[in-house]
């Protein structure tokens, strides 16, 4: 895994940066993808669904 993200690196000093903006994210996105499937799972409506999104946008946005 780890030469999966080394090799995606650019071959320059501040390569760690981008590195860690990957990986920063890919947690985003998986915390985000969890907490929609729960809220599925759950039975909430397409509008709460609507509502989170835009909350977890405007935290992100801040």
């Amino acid at each position: 895994m780890w030469n999966m993200i080394t090799d995606m690196m650019p071959r320059r000093k501040n390569g760690m940066n981008t590195v860690t903006a990957m990986m920063l994210g890919a947690g985003i996105g998986i915390a985000a993808w969890e907490m929609m499937r729960r809220n599925n799972a759950s039975g909430n409506g397409a509008n709460q669904m609507d509502q989170i999104a835009d909350s977890m946008m405007n935290a992100i946005n801040e």
